[in-house]
């Protein structure tokens, strides 16, 4: 299933909706048929009936359609990296250590604890959760940042 320019491999359970789209299809046209063989000359569907199961199948094909949408996307990795992002920069006690490395990576800064940071730049800025105090560090060309998530 192609969204936006994102490629998404579709799972085994949005085999089984699609499948069921083309069941509800099939099952729609069947009805549909089944009450114009009961009218008295032939295949002449009742309009109400038609108009009904066209509403009906059109409704069941939309319900399809956005469960699977909703399925694909929330099982992505693109959301999952979205919703850990957000729980990270709405979690404000985030265990973390920062690393800053030089270029033969001999450790020339080392921090841990509960931080946001945000990088501009040369320019790395970390900010404490719990004390509010700021650290602003330069990052030259050839040093490496390493910031890593901890296990509360």
């Amino acid at each position: 299933m192609l969204l936006g320019s994102i490629w998404i491999q579709p799972t085994p359970l949005s085999w089984l909706l699609w499948l069921g789209v083309i069941a509800v299809f099939i099952i729609a046209v069947l009805v549909v048929l089944g009450l114009g063989m009961r009218t008295k000359n032939g295949f002449g569907v009742p309009k109400t009936w038609a108009v009904l199961a066209s509403i009906l199948l059109l409704v069941a094909l939309i319900g399809y359609a956005g469960a699977n949408y909703y399925h694909v996307y929330v099982n992505s990795s693109d959301y999952q990296r979205q919703k850990r992002e957000y729980q990270i920069k709405y979690t404000t006690n985030t265990p973390r250590e920062i690393k800053v490395m030089d270029y033969q990576g001999k450790v020339i800064y080392h921090y841990k604890g509960n931080f946001a940071f945000a990088r501009k730049g040369h320019g790395l800025n970390l900010t404490d959760n719990k004390t509010g105090r700021k650290i602003s560090i330069y990052i030259g060309d050839n040093n490496t940042v390493v910031v890593t998530d901890l296990k509360k």
